[in-house]
């Protein structure tokens, strides 16, 4: 049983949509979000470029051992706003029928007995689609961040995070409540520098079996024993890396469990991330990654156990419309991570979106 667990009685799953350089793997994280100073739109993040409305992806990965694609396709539909923030996001897995089977021996009749497949959407193909996560973006009348609604699917979890703003416009409080009962289950509570600059975060959990409350005034009443803390922090020195964020997760008992640091670069791209677990012994784990001008990962190095993995990826996006935005992007990974541009790579996967415009 893991810390949040034990602390609340069940996983929180509120954060950001997770991705690995393949194929896209959808679930919520519990690891609080850094803000990146200055604040870009969400279109700006992704790397869209013209009064995008509306983005439909098809990902779908290759299989070199079987020389084919496998079933599982992935579906996410962002839509955004004029000002190019993220409205809706919608994420759907499918199987598309494949033509080449796999079978395995019978030696009991001496023949050979397709494999009947399945995969993270289910069934055999013949399914049209399942529906994983929802998410939906409400502003207010000054373009601020009100509500975010998070619905997934599998988890049959649906999480509702409310943000409140101080007088100079910055985030003061971002609050997750269950939809199926309206409890508080998470503040996380931001302070910043006197330049506009964040600077760290207080995130408090709380269990609503044991304190069931609605309303940010009643936390006064919580004993300090039933509140598990978390704390961030940013440091802004480094040119390379000119934000650094911390984020501490604490045991039930005041102990450090888990120490994070990520560096982020000017372009609110994540650059490094350092994570230290503290048991009887410290685990340290850690990746640094690289990025294209068209914002995706070339280049990987993860340091785990004392070995160290690294892996180096090539793009062709072809074709691109006419505001400059890829149409189809394919991914390899070199067999040489000295040099993922050479002949001897591996395709990877197959990413197709269409794009409409306001």
């Amino acid at each position: 049983m893991n810390r949040l667990e034990q602390n609340t009685g069940r996983v929180l799953r509120n954060g950001l949509l997770a991705t690995t350089t393949i194929i896209i793997f959808v679930g919520f994280v519990t690891s609080a979000t850094a803000q990146v100073f200055p604040i870009r739109t969400d279109l700006q993040k992704v790397g869209l470029k013209g009064d995008v409305r509306q983005v439909t992806e098809h990902a779908r990965s290759w299989s070199a051992s079987l020389d084919r694609w496998n079933p599982l396709v992935v579906t996410t539909m962002r839509t955004f706003t004029k000002e190019g923030m993220l409205r809706r996001e919608v994420v759907i897995y499918r199987n598309e029928p494949v033509d080449q089977k796999m079978f395995r021996y019978d030696s009991a009749t001496g023949t050979a007995r397709p494999i009947a497949e399945t995969n993270a959407a289910g069934g055999d193909g013949s399914e049209v689609g399942q529906l994983v996560r929802e998410s939906g973006y409400i502003y207010d009348e000054d373009g601020r961040l009100r509500t975010m609604i998070l619905r997934d699917y599998r988890g049959k979890q649906t999480s509702v995070v409310l943000h409140q703003y101080d007088t100079k416009n910055r985030l003061k409080n971002r609050i997750t409540t269950d939809s199926a009962d309206g409890y508080i289950r998470r503040i996380e509570s931001f302070y910043w520098l006197a330049d506009d600059r964040p600077a760290g975060s207080v995130i408090r959990t709380f269990n609503p079996e044991t304190d069931p409350f609605r309303s940010l005034k009643d936390t006064a009443g919580v004993p300090e024993s039933r509140i598990l803390r978390d704390y961030t922090s940013y440091a802004y020195d480094q040119p390379e890396t000119p934000v650094i964020y911390w984020h501490w997760e604490f045991n039930g008992d005041s102990t450090i469990d888990r120490q994070t640091v990520r560096r982020f670069g000017t372009n609110e791209k994540l650059y490094a991330t350092i994570t230290q677990k503290f048991t009887d012994t410290t685990v340290t784990e850690s990746r640094t990654q690289l990025y294209n001008p068209d914002g995706d990962i070339f280049s990987t190095a993860d340091i785990m156990g004392g070995r160290t993995m690294e892996r180096a990826f090539d793009y062709i996006y072809d074709p691109r419309d006419d505001a400059g935005n890829w149409i189809m992007r394919r991914q390899y990974v070199a067999l040489d991570p000295k040099a993922p541009t050479s002949s001897e790579r591996v395709l990877v996967s197959r990413t197709d979106r269409t794009i409409l415009y306001y």
